[in-house]
Formats: structure tokens, sequence, C-alpha cells
């Protein structure tokens, strides 16, 4: 299987505090000078935002993400677990930690900035994207939650699943998503001190999408479950449309609420460039495209339109249940990216990689294990597992039962087919044993050891 990893982590300097923009941008001019990384400057700021390296299977990629002080590493598919995990620990070992150290900066295994807060005036990464985005937010009141995205750090998996078992998985993980925050919680200290909640970047997604229109029903937080990969690309391209682009110029819809559909089915639309400048603009399949990429599930399933089709065809394919007919490789490229986790240490990030492996090895299991459950009982319990943790019903059980059958799913798939693997989610079952979560470990060393034992803890070191 081709495995994937994308990984957001908080930049610190030597006192624990966010990065800078310019210490950032300083290592990302070693890593190209150093070790022959290419660098790459926003179309709009022109400012440098990140550097990559081509490999044989893609490209690495190091840039800022929507904070400068959170670092983007995005590493190209590998073949099977230990694979990507030899590259991710060379690349880890050899390239990027030295580099860092080097500038006296460091990064943590964390879903937030834990010592500094970090308000969306002063880190927000130099892109015309995020440019467009804050126009969307600042439509709507902010919450504090909200406030500090630019700190907030995330662990995403790419892994290869069939066409025929790609929906199933999705809404599987979807179904899932109270237990693995309740698992995997890792942002409970924000600003030097305890939160009332385990997760801030879960708090900055559901917030997010109950205050804005614009973000209810594409991101991370579980409003969604999908019949078909028609139905799938059908709702990607029924949200507001978020931007197009054309000859490297960034341009969003005059109409706030123009769909891409509705943009396809119009065949033109009225937009705005950054500078203000109004143009007519004629849907192409890179629009549709684009409507998939600007859509963001806890599980997103990663399909690659085939652009020689025209929008007339795609938009018929939805209609007759033929979307592999418009995709590259009839579908045989698709993968799914799961979006739950924030930023983890690297033990951490590999045990639930070998977890996931271990359920979709077994995914009609976990469709069994699921099927019962309605999507309004997981929005709720999504809710209530920021606060109440493991205590949290699901369906009338306790996260904690539902835990130790994932896991019963994981493991014995994982004795059928990669056995090695199985080392691996010992450190997520004695987590589970102890109804723990990173969290609440990260609560207990800042209140034994104050904030700066707390950064001590998380950074990731090398091996």
């Amino acid at each position: 299987m081709n495995i994937g990893i994308e990984i957001e982590l908080p930049v610190v300097d030597r006192e624990g505090n966010a990065a800078s923009y310019e210490s950032v941008r300083n290592l990302f001019k070693k890593l190209a000078e150093r070790h022959d990384f290419e660098p790459y400057f926003d179309s709009f700021t022109t400012q440098l935002i990140g550097v990559r390296k081509r490999q044989e299977t893609g490209w690495i990629d190091v840039g800022t993400d929507y904070g400068f002080c959170t670092l983007e590493v995005a590493f190209p598919p590998e073949d099977g677990f230990f694979s990507v995990q030899a590259a991710w620990n060379r690349f880890m070992d050899g390239v990027l930690l030295p580099v860092l150290a080097e500038e006296e900066l460091h990064i943590l295994g964390y879903g937030c900035q834990p010592k500094t807060e970090t308000p969306r005036a002063k880190y927000v990464a130099a892109k015309g994207h995020y440019r467009l985005w804050d126009k969307i937010v600042d439509q709507h009141p902010i919450h504090f939650s909200f406030e500090n995205w630019p700190g907030f750090a995330s662990l995403q998996f790419n892994l290869d699943v069939s066409p025929e078992s790609i929906v199933l998985a999705s809404n599987s993980l979807i179904k899932l998503s109270p237990v693995i925050w309740a698992w995997g919680a890792n942002s409970s200290v924000s600003g030097s001190k305890v939160l009332s909640i385990s997760s801030l970047r879960v708090e900055g997604y559901r917030t997010l999408a109950e205050m804005n229109p614009f973000f209810q029903g594409r991101l991370n937080f579980p409003r969604r479950l999908f019949a078909s990969l028609e139905d799938y690309m059908l709702q990607a391209w029924e949200q507001p449309m978020f931007e197009v682009v054309r000859e490297r110029t960034i341009y969003y819809p005059v109409n706030p609420d123009l769909s891409t559909l509705e943009f396809a089915h119009l065949g033109e639309a009225e937009f705005i460039d950054l500078h203000d400048r109004r143009r007519t603009l004629f849907c192409e399949p890179s629009d549709l495209a684009q409507g998939l990429i600007f859509y963001w599930p806890a599980v997103r399933m990663k399909l690659q339109l085939d652009l020689n089709q025209s929008v007339e065809t795609i938009l018929t394919a939805m209609t007759t249940g033929s979307a592999r007919d418009v995709l590259k490789n009839q579908g045989g490229n698709s993968f799914i990216e799961i979006r739950h986790l924030p930023a983890m240490s690297r033990t951490e990030t590999f045990s639930w990689l070998a977890l996931f492996l271990g359920c979709l090895g077994d995914i009609e299991s976990c469709d069994r294990l699921t099927r019962d459950l309605r999507l309004e009982e997981v929005c709720f319990s999504s809710g209530e597992v920021l606060t109440q943790g493991w205590e949290t019903s699901l369906h009338d059980r306790s996260l904690g039962d539902w835990g130790r059958e994932l896991l019963d799913i994981a493991t014995r798939s994982l004795e059928r087919r990669e056995l090695a693997l199985l080392p691996f989610i010992e450190p997520l079952a004695r987590r589970l044993q102890e109804r723990a979560s990173p969290a609440r470990e990260s609560v207990e060393s800042f209140d034994r050891d104050g904030i700066d034992g707390l950064i001590e803890k998380l950074k990731i070191v090398r091996l």
C-alpha cells in the first residue's frame, strides 16, 4: 500500500515562544543551500513560503501552513509502513532537525502553540490564499479558538483505498470521529494556560462551522456522510466556491453564495481578484477539480479528475452513476486522507498509522461496527468529547467500549495481514486501558513542570 504523510508542527524559538517569520524564512533558505531544496514564493505576496525537493515518487514539501509559526511537511508516498517510517526518520534526523537546531528552533509534536497565543493579525502566513480565507471568516463573529488557528497543527495520512471501498472506509472513519478524538486529543494547553477543552484544534473546527455558513458543510467536524462517489463529488461542488486560479492569479466569485456546481451549470460568472479587479470567467474542468480540493471532511477522498473531459461530460457522469469514468485511471489513483488527528510525537504518529492500516485491512468489520450510528449522534458526541473525553456516550455506549472494539478489529486484521505492525499499536492499547490521552498527559506535565517543562516534553528530537 502506498502511504503518504502530511504533518503540521508548531515551530518555537529557544524560549518556547512561537517562531518569527524571519526565523522560519531562514530555515527555508538553509534547506535550499544545504540540501538542494527549491524555494517557492506566493504569487500574490511574492514572499518565500516554502521549499520542495523532488523524489522518485513525488515531492518533499516543507512550507508554512495557515500560520508561519506552523511548519507543514508533506511527504511523497512510500510503499508500505516500514518504508515510509524509514524515509521519515532519515529526513527528520538527517535534514530537518539539524537545520532547525542551527537556527535555534524546535518543532513540537502537539496540536497548537502551547506557550503563545497566535492571533491571525500577527501570525497568518503571507499567502494570497489566506487573504481570501480571512475575508470570508471576517464576515461573521470570531471565536477565541479560531483566532488562534495560525498555531494549530495536524497529522494527516494519505492511504491507498480501492474505488470500491473508498466510500465505506470514509463513512466508517467519520462515524468514529468521537472515539479518535477522545483517544488522540492533543491541544489542551495554549497561551500558557490549561483550557477547559481537550482539543483547541477540534473546537476551532466546531465553532467556525457553527458560526460561518461558508464552512459549515466542508470542515473536519462530522456533518456529512456519503452514499457514493457521485454523492461525495456533488456535495463538494454544492459548497460555496472558495477560489479559482487563472494564470497564477486567485479569483473569488462576486456572488459569495455561488457554488462550484452552479458555476458549472451556468458556464460563466463574475469574479474578482485580490486587487479588486473584476473579470468574467468561464467554467473549466480544473475548477471542478479545485472544488474537490477545497472540501475538508474528517476523511477526504482524494479524487483526481481527468481534466481532458469536458465540464458537461463530468456533470453527466454524476447523474448516470459513472463517476469513475471521469477520474484518472478509472479512479485507480484515488486515496483517502484521514484528517482527524492533531500533530503527534514521532512514536505516536506511527502508532496511529498502524491502527488505521489495521482498520482499513478489515473495513467490512468497521462498517458493521458503525452501521447503526446516525450522523446526528456522531456530531453530538464529537462536541461532548471536548469536555467529557472517554466518558462521552455514543449510541448508549461509552467511547471506551467503542475504542475496545475498534482496537480488536485492527489487532485481528494485523494478525492476519501485517503481524510486524502489532507492537506499534501497543501504546494506544495502554492508553485505552487507562482512558488517557496526550491532552491529559500534557495537562499533568504542565501542572507538574510548568510551561517550559511541557515544551521540553513536546519537542521532537533526533533518534
